[in-house]
């Protein structure tokens, strides 16, 4: 019997890849097979999926990458900058890809080695459900081969379509695991943001002077006996569904500390398990990210550095970061030569990057790059015990936050023993000593824990963690509230029923804001706590990145949308009498009922439902055809109206109409 399989989770392919000593890393087998995967696609998903590295560390590891599509049917759509791509999107210029590699000990190979990967290539970036997906079916993959890719792919397209912001129990070979779906814009959303509203006059550019100043899976047990493969299907001994909280993975200890906070992609990731170590560094990351600054962020272990990049691009949310991230980049990529040729002749054109990587090499290839965060490729030096009585601090935040000068080569530092945050950008926040001392320690007689599952002080250091960024992040947005909301009437226009919402809205001036910035009390974070002139400049460096045009329009657009919802219950309660009457009650004159009744009437026409005799009226009546067509734009992006709602437009025409006919009439009878 076949199955339907519905791809709500945005899959594209399941592949097994492996080193082949006469042609390299190679993609040993796709499925579907009819998958539409360019040859030059297949190759750089090869490469990425068996991480280069001089540690010869056996075991299994788990880590994630992104590539762009070397097949998109438009170059004119797809070159543009990943900036106009945001990553929260189910994106068709970018694939993401989720690994478990393995790596063994094999005297019969010529490498010495055996190295294989089972890859999950995606569009949506659902980083936490596919590690514990692959942590399940990755013992079972090297016991079954290439068969399990078939029983995979048809096994996630029997999945019900994801719910945003709702914990969801999906099945997994003869299992249920349990993940919180992140919030995920549309592409619907995304154009819908960009053209709901647009006022004239406002300006984002900021002016020059402003802005200077590895986690092993499991091995193979005994629960992987309980399922087999047969004809590319999962056949489980047990029951398939849930009727017992066995057959259930729960919810993590994290999952639960986390039910509140996870709202976006990436927030999964645990900021405390990624960036333990550099903590005191963290709010230097979250200047580099809220800024749009580049990094690269080297590390010899792939799980490392993806998770590294993962998490930064998550420490601004509430803000959706919107440049290009690679989790996970090699050498072998297309794009590493254009990013090479920017780096070499201008690095003040360098988009938004972040880049993964596990090649020391990237430190001398890309050796003027902004800013690196660098984990030790060198063993540190072995110590004696004395030492280690003697010296019992730990790294601190001069030892780890490194500011170098734009001459400085990242290679001189490829060989640190400790973590270093390498930035030639001018220190704008502090860390939050408050916080540092909240974080807790391990317990001394904690045991071993699950794979996949963390020691309770990680995960509540990574929940402490996340709150308080977020917060941070929420707080740094406070001054931008101005703008959304219904503050204003700087266009002096009439309030009705069907006036456009957006008139209503302050415009944005950069250069107006950032000037009053300093004339006002601020409500900040600690960290953000230090001079009026860094607040300006970090400011003026938001504004001037690629992550806020994108978050300004979103949020504009949500409160227009629940304006309008509010306006549309208006519409279908108000009496023809209320309709009609001025804000102050008054009944209103006829140049008033002739601004309504075009109001109206462009909701109408914008559905093709205006009478063909109120045509000519309407452009009579409206200002210019410029004017009328940009209302009719905005009418169209919103969500169609229900038949019920035509009517009462209809019938909000006739009485409009026949109470300007009235007062017409009585003027002509006193004249």
């Amino acid at each position: 019997m076949a199955f339907k399989v519905n791809n709500h989770w945005g899959v594209v392919a399941i592949a097994s890849v492996v080193f082949d000593i006469d042609v390299g890393q190679t993609m040993e087998m796709v499925y579907p097979e009819s998958v539409a995967l360019s040859a030059e696609a297949k190759q750089s998903i090869a490469y990425l999926a068996l991480p280069h590295s001089n540690k010869h560390v056996e075991g299994d590891t788990q880590f994630s990458f992104r590539c762009r599509r070397q097949d998109a049917s438009s170059d004119a759509t797809n070159s543009s900058s990943a900036s106009e791509n945001p990553p929260l999107l189910p994106s068709s210029s970018f694939y993401y890809g989720f690994v478990l590699f393995r790596q063994r000990k094999d005297t019969s190979r010529s490498r010495g080695y055996f190295q294989k990967s089972l890859v999950v290539i995606t569009h949506l970036p659902f980083v936490g459900l596919y590690d514990r997906v692959l942590r399940i079916v990755g013992p079972l993959f090297f016991q079954v081969g290439n068969p399990l890719l078939q029983a995979l792919y048809e096994n996630i397209g029997q999945w019900p379509a994801p719910v945003a912001d709702s914990t969801m129990a999906l099945q997994v070979a003869g299992t249920f695991v349990t993940f919180v779906v992140p919030k995920i814009i549309t592409h619907e959303d995304a154009a819908l943001f960009t053209r709901r509203w647009s006022i004239q006059d406002e300006s984002f550019e900021v002016e020059a002077v402003d802005v200077i100043e590895e986690a092993t899976a499991a091995d193979d047990d005994d629960d992987g006996s309980r399922t087999i493969v047969r004809n590319g299907k999962f056949c489980m001994v047990h029951g398939s569904n849930p009727t017992s909280s066995q057959d259930v993975v729960p919810l993590t200890f994290a999952d639960l500390l986390n039910a509140n906070e996870l709202g976006m992609s990436f927030e999964s990731v645990g900021l405390f398990s990624t960036f333990e170590g550099v903590e005191v560094c963290l709010w230097d990351l979250w200047q580099l990210a809220i800024t749009g600054e580049s990094v690269l962020i080297a590390s010899p272990n792939a799980r490392v550095c993806s998770q590294a990049v993962l998490a930064f691009t998550s420490l601004i949310a509430p803000v959706p970061f919107h440049g290009d991230f690679r989790p996970y980049f090699t050498l072998y990529e297309p794009d590493f030569n254009a990013l090479s040729k920017v780096h070499d002749a201008n690095l003040s054109q360098l988009p938004t990057t972040v880049l993964g990587t596990t090649n020391p090499f990237f430190l001398k290839s890309l050796k003027r790059w902004p800013n690196a965060l660098l984990f030790p490729f060198a063993d540190s030096p072995p110590r004696s015990s004395t030492e280690h009585e003697t010296d019992s601090s730990s790294p601190n935040a001069a030892s780890l936050f490194k500011p170098i000068k734009r001459t400085v080569d990242l290679d001189s530092f490829s060989d640190t023993d400790m973590p270093k945050l390498l930035t030639r950008t001018t220190r704008l926040v502090v860390p939050d000593n408050a916080i540092l001392r909240q974080l807790v320690e391990a317990a001394s007689d904690q045991g071993d824990t699950s794979p996949g599952e963390e020691f309770p002080h990680v995960s509540i250091n990574n929940a402490l963690l996340r709150k308080h960024f977020k917060h941070v992040t929420e707080l740094f947005l406070k001054p931008f509230e101005e703008y959304f909301g219904m503050w204003s009437n700087h266009l002096n226009v009439a309030t009705t029923p069907y006036m456009d919402i957006a008139s209503f809205m302050k415009p944005f001036h950069a250069k107006e804001f950032l000037t009053a910035l300093g004339k006002r009390s601020l409500k900040l974070p600690f960290a953000l706590r230090t001079t009026k002139p860094k607040v300006k400049v970090l400011y003026a460096r938001f504004i001037a990145s690629p992550h806020f045009q994108p978050w300004f329009n979103y949020r504009r657009n949500e409160c227009i949308c629940a304006f309008e919802a509010v306006l549309y219950t208006l519409r279908e309660t108000i009496t023809a009498k209320e309709l009609m009457r001025g804000p102050c009650g008054a009944p209103m004159t006829r140049p008033a009922l002739v601004t309504l009744l075009a109001q109206v009437l462009t909701v109408l026409y914008a559905r093709n439902t205006v009478h063909p005799r109120h045509l000519d009226y309407l452009f009579r009546t409206t200002t210019t055809t410029t004017t009328i067509h940009k209302k009719i734009i905005v009418e169209t992006a919103k969500s169609p109206v229900d038949e019920t709602h035509v009517d009462t437009l209809h019938r909000h025409v006739h009485d409009v109409q026949h109470a300007i006919d009235l007062l017409s009439t009585t003027t002509t009878t006193t004249m």
